[in-house]
């Protein structure tokens, strides 16, 4: 999906761009995707008008930026969402589309992410709760830079805590 938004940050292989409304269903697509269900905290199908809702309402929120990832060409290959706390932390979530995966473009974006977080936002950690056995995550956190803090129970899983720290 191409957008009129020009990218607010960008490296040698990927930019982000803020979402927009017309981002609603590609998002929507992605979330849904058989193995991004599989390692979400919530695994169930959100169908479409929920999903809407809770994007519309992320969209409108100071506290919440949704990133569109593009690759090289300007294809909207994934998303990646801060949700801003008052202390100058987030929580990262991330999801790259299943043909883009295993390309490192999971690190990358997470680099620019934190990046566009500390510039943009003067957040100082970002932090991230990865279920335990998804071993590619963990390792694109690793790339990132992210340290792992250890194994603990969230949202009913027992997930693995990495955190960003602003350098």
């Amino acid at each position: 999906m191409n957008s009129q938004r020009e990218p607010i940050v960008t490296s040698s292989r990927l930019s982000l761009r803020p979402a927009e409304d017309g981002d609603c269903e590609l998002l929507w697509r992605w979330r849904n995707e058989a193995n991004t269900r599989k390692w979400a905290f919530n695994s169930s199908y959100v169908p479409y008008p929920e999903h809407k809702d809770w994007f519309m309402d992320k969209l409108s929120s100071p506290d919440a930026q949704i990133l569109v990832i593009l690759d090289e060409n300007k294809e909207a290959i994934g998303q990646a969402r801060l949700d801003i706390s008052p202390d100058k932390s987030a929580e990262i979530d991330i999801s790259i589309e299943a043909s883009q995966r295993n390309k490192g473009y999971g690190s990358a974006a997470l680099k620019l992410a934190c990046q566009y977080g500390r510039d943009e936002f003067n957040i100082t950690r970002v932090i991230a709760h990865i279920k335990e056995r998804n071993k590619a995550s963990i390792a694109a956190f690793t790339n990132a830079g992210f340290k792992n803090k250890g194994l603990q129970d969230f949202k009913g899983y027992k997930a693995i805590e990495m955190i960003w720290s602003r350098e």
